[in-house]
């Protein structure tokens, strides 16, 4: 931690493992769902703009879940102790793309809209980050709804931090990859 500190001089603004995964399809991210009020779903930002930039990435397939078996992975580590918000694991499939394989220039794509990601994410005028954070939040609380068989109306003036996103996640155990 004392060497990361003395060497990073500015925010660190991802950290991205990449990782093989042999179980799931398509690309996807592991990340550390946040417990800070006043961070709710920022960590799910990055990887929503991720999945609208390119087909091949799966939002949907993403989990945010800190499991206790994965702490010492990089993304968790990263996340814990030296409070990087956007702190994952970026997993691609063997198998490929709707069962399409992988070739190195799909791989190259992932590394593009990665960084063109990125480059959106940073952008000095907040307001791509803001749709999509608004947008999180109006799905996080339509799922939250349902699951309760409540209409969304009766939760629109809940806060973000009384609703347990976990919940709204299946478990899938996590990467084998980074066991």
């Amino acid at each position: 931690k004392q060497w990361y500190q003395r060497r990073v001089r500015g925010e660190v603004v991802p950290y991205c493992d990449l990782h093989g995964h042999s179980r799931k399809m398509n690309v996807f991210m592991y990340g550390c769902e946040n417990k800070d009020p006043s961070l709710r779903l920022q960590e799910r930002v990055f990887p929503n703009m991720m999945g609208r930039n390119t087909s091949k990435f799966k939002y949907s397939s993403c989990r945010f879940k800190v499991q206790k078996k994965k702490e010492g992975t990089g993304r968790i580590v990263m996340w814990q102790q030296m409070g990087i918000l956007n702190s994952f694991t970026m997993e691609a499939t063997f198998a490929g793309f709707n069962n399409v394989h992988f070739n190195t220039r799909d791989l190259e794509d992932m590394g593009y809209h990665f960084c063109d990601t990125l480059l959106d994410y940073c952008d000095p005028d907040p307001s791509k980050v803001e749709h999509v954070l608004a947008n999180l939040t109006r799905i996080v609380r339509a799922q939250y709804a349902a699951r309760l068989g409540k209409s969304l109306e009766e939760l629109v003036d809940v806060p973000l931090e009384e609703l347990d996103f976990s919940e709204l996640e299946g478990s899938d155990g996590g990467s084998d990859s980074s066991v």
